[in-house]
């Protein structure tokens, strides 16, 4: 199945093929892992708009040239910076030759928090000749009134339901909507937020968007950040809580200490004003995190103890952090 497509990358970036290993194949990505004449690399299709890759490679190059370790992105032999091959869009990567670190050490916690605050401060006066006119929070509002009627309608849905996880969901379930709400009702009556979520998109952070232990990668020498396709302008929010969650997931308690670590390591590469760290605290509060866990049914997959041991935590999470909020 993939011969075609390797004679086709074969031809175009000028080497020949010794040996390929199919890494990743799903309906949004295809992975190819390449042995060839001219050394090794990765070969990688994201299904998305010619635009939109664009504007992704545009944001890779820009925080490479910002000092971010990305894998490079190597052009054709007519110079272009993908592969047009029967539809999809291919790009041909250096390949790292790192490990993910334990997602939950203090050091990875550390060094995690540290690349990713230099990472966001250094992206502020990116122009992207391909990217949106405006960046997500301007959408904020929307996303979160979307989510609390999602999570209410869930709530009705399975309000008589005889299963023993959806009666433990539902217990808790008010207090997530509360939380949601609440943070609804701060962000629309946040003056600064309300005047800066409409400025133009190079005014805001870059946003990794999937920036877990996985796509955090170890070298002798550097940490190289991988997987850019969910990349946006973006609040810094999205890609700690992204990482908190991956952290979390190997733990089975919250734990203030290790969060005020990942947060002070943050803010010592990108410090944040005042009204900045309380749309951080304000974001991070809202119940993302257990909303996806309706939307994916990912419960579905999961024990009675280890629902009640995300539900705790998760519940934990948010009295901290809206107990915390900065006033």
């Amino acid at each position: 199945m993939l011969d075609p497509l390797l004679l086709a990358a074969s031809s175009h970036y000028g080497f020949s093929i010794e040996n390929y290993d199919l890494l990743h194949e799903t309906s949004r990505t295809l992975v190819v892992s390449l042995e060839t004449t001219k050394g090794s690399y990765v070969l990688k299709s994201i299904y998305v708009t010619e635009k939109r890759l664009q504007f992704i490679l545009e944001v890779e190059h820009f925080l490479r040239e910002k000092g971010i370790s990305i894998p490079m992105v190597y052009p054709t032999l007519s110079g272009e910076s993908y592969l047009n091959w029967e539809g999809d869009l291919f790009v041909l990567q250096e390949k790292i030759q790192g490990t993910s670190n334990s997602p939950s050490s203090l050091d990875a916690i550390t060094s995690k928090a540290a690349l990713l605050g230099t990472m966001h401060n250094v992206s502020l006066g990116f122009h992207s000749h391909f990217g949106p006119d405006y960046a997500e929070e301007h959408d904020w509002e929307k996303h979160y009134i979307r989510k609390i009627r999602d999570m209410l309608e869930w709530k009705d849905r399975f309000s008589k339901s005889k299963s023993a996880k959806k009666k433990m969901i539902l217990e808790g379930i008010n207090d997530y909507l509360k939380a949601g709400i609440r943070a609804l009702k701060l962000i629309q009556l946040h003056a600064q937020f309300q005047q800066w979520k409409d400025l133009p998109p190079h005014e805001h952070f870059i946003a990794h968007g999937d920036f877990h232990s996985e796509n955090i990668l170890y070298t002798e020498e550097q940490l190289y950040i991988i997987d850019w396709e969910f990349v946006r302008y973006n609040y810094p929010s999205k890609d700690i809580g992204r990482l908190l969650n991956s952290i979390l997931k190997h733990s089975e308690s919250w734990d203030n200490a290790s969060f005020q670590n990942l947060i002070q390591h943050y803010t010592r590469y990108n410090p944040l004003n005042d009204w900045q760290l309380q749309m951080l605290y304000l974001d991070l509060s809202f119940p993302h995190n257990f909303y996806r866990f309706l939307q994916n049914r990912m419960y579905k997959e999961m024990s009675i103890e280890e629902i009640e041991v995300f539900l705790r935590r998760e519940h934990d999470k948010t009295s901290y952090l809206i107990k915390e909020y900065p006033n």
